[in-house]
């Protein structure tokens, strides 16, 4: 019976020494994985960033050239009130020339009027027609 009693300790040994390493096996699963998890986070950022990088380019070179374009632009842009003042002067110069237009007009009315220019278009026909020897037929007064 001792050699089943030494058996029984012999067994009961043998299976704690299993049931610790067994633990300890499972306890170590249980252990969070640093290492793997920094290096899939890694991983994972990098192609992230690569992927945003690639996709960010073109729109920095378009921001870039439109900025550019907008430079452009705005050095050929002239301000309203040059313009408001350009649109002054000329509706002073119209107007002064409205009014040299309307004096001119109220000399020569004065001076030589429709009247006065029918006459001497009859007495140059007069003449022309004393000159050539032509007397066409007169109509009206």
């Amino acid at each position: 019976m001792e050699n089943l009693s030494h058996e029984m300790v012999n067994l009961s040994t043998k299976i704690d020494t299993q049931t610790s390493s067994l633990s300890a096996k499972l306890d170590e699963r249980g252990k969070t994985q640093w290492p793997t998890l920094i290096a899939g986070g890694s991983f994972v950022l990098g192609v992230t960033l690569a992927i945003g990088t690639l996709a960010y380019r073109p729109v920095i070179s378009d921001i870039s050239r439109l900025e550019r374009r907008q430079e452009i632009d705005e050095s050929q842009i002239v301000p309203r009130g040059e313009h408001q003042e350009k649109w002054r002067a000329n509706d002073f110069q119209l107007s002064n020339l409205q009014r040299q237009l309307d004096e001119l007009g109220k000399k020569t009315g004065d001076v030589y009027t429709a009247r006065d220019a029918l006459i001497e278009l009859r007495n140059r026909l007069d003449r022309f027609e004393f000159r050539t020897g032509v007397s066409p037929p007169r109509g009206g007064p």
